[in-house]
């Protein structure tokens, strides 16, 4: 996230007042892996229900910087897992696999 904050600070420095980011983790509101995105004003706050959600989160952000949006443009958003399963990613050479488990 801190690179695509740096390439998008060229696109907000017609504003002299900074975005304020504040990431939070909130397991009694949110389920595990599902963050919220709430602007107001020039305060984004990130929340998520765990840490996972937490990054996924913030890369929602770099991705909407890294596809030409600045801070402003940012919308609130939210999202959680459809199906809650754990993922077993395995790698041997020249085979790479990808279970999913309930």
């Amino acid at each position: 996230m801190q690179e695509a904050l740096t390439a998008a600070d060229q696109k907000t420095a017609k504003s002299n007042k900074p975005f304020h980011i504040n990431l939070r983790i909130d397991s009694l509101q949110l389920q595990a892996e599902a963050y919220v995105i709430q602007l107001k004003g020039r305060q984004i706050l990130v929340r998520g229900g765990d840490e996972r959600g937490l990054i996924y989160g913030c890369l929602s952000i770099a991705e909407d910087l890294i596809h030409r949006h600045t801070l402003a443009q940012i919308k609130n958003s939210q999202s959680k897992p459809f199906l809650p399963f754990g993922v077993l990613n395995m790698t041997y050479p020249g085979i790479h696999i990808d279970i999913a488990m309930p």
